[in-house]
């Protein structure tokens, strides 16, 4: 249904593909400092719309409440003609 169209693009650090995506590397990160990953799919013509679900998760070296840490990013799928 999905296919990844772009290589992963990392505001820092290095990403690389694994079976089921990619891993990034992002380096160390300040406290409320953030880093973004930019990566673009391709969604097939028979998929209705819908919405598709990402999930992210971090972990650190450092002694963390949650760890992994991850977080949700919900987007909605739209029919459009090119």
């Amino acid at each position: 249904q999905y296919t990844q169209k772009t290589q992963p693009v990392p505001s820092q650090g290095v990403c690389t593909p694994t079976s089921n995506g990619f891993s990034c590397s992002l380096g160390q990160l300040g406290a409320n400092q953030t880093a973004t990953i930019t990566v673009g799919y391709n969604v097939a013509a028979n998929v209705l719309p819908q919405s598709a679900t990402n999930q992210v998760c971090v972990q650190t070296s450092c002694s963390q409440p949650v760890n992994p840490n991850c977080a949700f990013d919900t987007n909605q799928i739209v029919t459009r003609s090119d």
